[in-house]
């Protein structure tokens, strides 16, 4: 089986292509309605807009929970750092109790004074807490507020 060698081939040269121009696009109806574009722009705007305004709702809210959850940790570290200086106070005074009496009115006196801490306590946390609740609210509610009281868009098909 011979092989015959091929003939190189030369390339041809072509003509430029010229460009194929646009087909014209049919003028738009004027009946009033925006085109498309500026609509589905306009869609968008309000969009973002909603999102920047829920991010900054959602801050807000985080930064008053955050602040409200250290008032009451602060206030619940206060209240168990009361409570244990006042055991080691009364602990210090029953190793110098020299009757039952005196050991009896001591533990009544440290008994007195955590029931006092504890309502004290209860209310000015349940106080923080609804203050808390009521600066996180704050934000929110208003945001709602606002969705609520705009009017309905009509929806198109």
């Amino acid at each position: 089986m011979s092989t015959k060698p091929r003939k190189k081939s030369t390339p041809m040269a072509r003509a430029p292509e010229a460009p194929i121009p646009a087909p014209a696009l049919p003028a738009p109806i004027a009946t009033g309605i925006p085109p498309m574009e500026s609509e589905i722009v306009g869609v968008f705007r309000d969009a973002s807009s909603l999102a920047k305004e829920n991010l900054a709702v959602f801050t807000a809210v985080n930064s008053a929970l955050s602040e409200g959850m250290t008032r009451i940790g602060l206030e619940l570290a206060g209240i168990a750092r009361g409570t244990l200086e006042d055991g080691a106070g009364t602990a210090a005074a029953l190793l110098d109790a020299r009757t039952i009496a005196d050991v009896a009115a001591l533990n009544g006196d440290f008994a007195r004074a955590c029931v006092d801490r504890l309502v004290a306590g209860a209310m000015r946390l349940s106080e923080l807490v609804f203050e808390t609740a009521s600066e996180v609210y704050e934000p929110f509610g208003a945001r709602l507020e606002r969705a609520f009281s705009a009017p309905p868009r009509p929806l198109r098909a």
